[in-house]
């Protein structure tokens, strides 16, 4: 217990406590042993978090898995992979919910579905059509292809995939089980380079974005334009001067709701999650790695 100088666990309130936690356990047997709240779990609430600030991210999400419990059943799976025989590695659809959703499982469900989207729709399309279908396949094939052939829903994945590319290199460096702190810290810093480079120039990456949307969905046979949804309107009260004044154009209303709020959102919290005096610690921390520690013997 002498030799232990550090612990490190989640940010459960059993686990990281100032009295009679584990955290305080371990400090009774072991006065060396520096608390370090797990950072891989810090980055993971950044995540949850900024996967529930806007309701169009919500949207996908739920999409997500509404198209995961459809394709979960045998026969509509079949037409599914049926549909891949040519591909060298045939995909399935990741569980998105937010009971068992993993660390990665968002990550994952928006890269599989941009890359399976021609197979996805083609496969709705033949269960809404086919007349062995029953009332309730054909229904929700239906659906579900309606919702997938909206520009607004391609912005949004692409939006998602913009900052999860970001977030997802650190995400996996620091859930290995023998982590580089080094390198870990070296990429939380490049995380926080690159967000706040987006947020400086949003207007340079939003217009790359919806570049790269565009071509994806005339790609698709997609109408590659912003739905034009009726503005709503707030009671104004008594004592209020201004007039409400909402965003009526839709571009920029994706624009201002979802990029720069998802930004916005993964920037102040990774910049409060994982503060200047962590990535000191964690540059001293390296030294004590297997790996450095083999590399300094003569």
């Amino acid at each position: 217990m002498d030799f232990i100088v550090g612990q490190s666990y989640d940010g459960a309130s059993n686990m990281r406590g100032q009295y009679c936690r584990l955290r305080t356990r371990m400090l009774q047997y072991a006065e060396k042993a520096q608390f370090v709240w797990c950072h891989a779990h810090r980055l993971n609430l950044v995540v949850e978090s900024m996967l529930c600030c806007s309701t169009d991210i919500k949207k996908v999400l739920g999409l997500l898995q509404e198209l995961y419990i459809f394709f979960n059943s045998h026969r509509r799976h079949a037409v599914l992979i049926k549909l891949q025989e040519t591909e060298a590695h045939r995909r399935t659809l990741k569980r998105v919910s937010d009971t068992t959703r993993s660390w990665r499982s968002a990550e994952d469900g928006v890269k599989t579905l941009m890359e399976c989207f021609a197979t996805i729709t083609e496969a709705l399309q033949c269960l809404e059509s086919d007349k062995s279908s029953d009332k309730s396949t054909v229904s929700s094939a239906g659906g579900l292809l309606r919702r997938l052939n909206d520009f607004n829903l391609v912005i949004t994945l692409h939006i998602l995939k913009f900052v999860l590319c970001i977030t997802g290199p650190v995400s996996r460096i620091l859930q290995g089980v023998s982590v580089d702190l080094a390198i870990a810290m070296a990429l939380i810093e490049s995380c926080l380079k690159k967000l706040d480079d987006a947020i400086k120039n949003c207007d340079h990456h939003w217009q790359q974005i919806l570049a790269e949307a565009k071509a994806f969905a005339e790609l698709q046979d997609i109408d590659p334009t912003f739905h034009v949804t009726r503005a709503r309107k707030t009671k104004k009260m008594f004592d209020e001067l201004a007039l409400d004044e909402r965003v009526e154009d839709p571009e920029r209303r994706i624009k201002t709701t979802v990029f720069r709020c998802v930004i916005d959102s993964v920037y102040v919290q990774l910049k409060e999650h994982l503060q200047t005096e962590d990535l000191a610690f964690m540059h001293c921390m390296r030294f004590f790695t297997p790996a450095f520690l083999v590399s300094s013997l003569p």
